[in-house]
């Protein structure tokens, strides 16, 4: 069984992304209700780990590269 939503300590635990970078991020919004993350019905945050790779890859599955990589980054060909 693939699971899709996961809570923000799971999300950590698979991602390395700290707890202040996850809340910076939803609060700046980088990622958004019901797009990244969506509230369950008790409120628990939870992660949308397909729409976290769609942001990863820059939405549209293209390659992103960051302002500091000097080569590509994305998926090995």
């Amino acid at each position: 069984m693939s699971v899709r939503f996961v809570t923000l300590k799971r999300f950590h635990e698979l991602t390395g992304y700290s707890e202040e970078a996850s809340r910076s991020k939803i609060k700046r919004g980088d990622w958004l209700q019901d797009r990244e993350f969506v509230k369950a019905p008790d409120g628990r945050v939870l992660m949308d780990l397909e729409a976290y790779e769609q942001w990863v890859l820059g939405e549209a599955g293209e390659v992103v590269l960051h302002p500091c990589a000097r080569s590509r980054i994305g998926p090995r060909r």
